[in-house]
């Protein structure tokens, strides 16, 4: 589907289009959007919520989402907004949702959906720096109120101390087990 030729139809051939649970598995959904506006009339495209690719336990408890998607996929009005799935999700608690908010999603909010007609708009989001990245997760997240305000300044003030102090880690890690 990504190899950049054109689909074997002419334009607007379709009166209608269905995309379900497509997009987020493919290398260049972008190409594919583009081909879906060319020879489709109207349609509907059907994705994961970002919120359940972001989630840890959805497959298994040591990853956030579906192990195999590469996209995180907003719908925003008649726009498709593409992020890269990085390996980040994994990396901290501030990043990904905790599995209590999976149990707790209600089946209706586990996907986005656009009915669109005549175009719909779409693009990737680049985020370059490895910090860049850190901070669009850990807001997203933050937006979602699952943790404490308390958990994050905890975890903001031993993140100070355990700069400024390498021997705290050892400590730091004792307590954080048991806590």
């Amino acid at each position: 589907m990504c190899e950049r030729t054109p689909f074997p139809f002419p334009d607007k051939y379709f009166d209608y289009i269905l995309c379900s649970q497509t997009l987020e598995d493919l290398r260049d959904p972008i190409w594919v959007c583009s081909e879906l506006v060319r020879i489709g009339k109207r349609g509907y495209i059907e994705v994961p919520s970002r919120r359940l690719e972001m989630t840890r336990g959805v497959e298994s408890l040591g990853y956030a989402g579906h192990y195999h998607h590469r996209w995180l996929i907003e719908i925003k009005d008649n726009l498709l907004l593409f992020r890269f799935k990085t390996c980040l999700l994994n990396e901290s608690w501030r990043y990904h949702l905790p599995p209590r908010a999976f149990a707790q999603l209600p089946r209706a909010d586990r996907v986005s959906y656009l009915f669109w007609e005549g175009t719909f708009y779409f693009r990737e989001e680049i985020t370059i720096s490895y910090g860049e990245v850190q901070r669009e997760l850990e807001a997203y997240v933050r937006r979602q109120g699952v943790y404490s305000p308390l958990r994050y300044r905890v975890s903001d003030l031993i993140r100070a101390v355990k700069r400024r102090m390498p021997r705290f880690q050892h400590w730091y890690r004792r307590w954080w087990r048991r806590a």
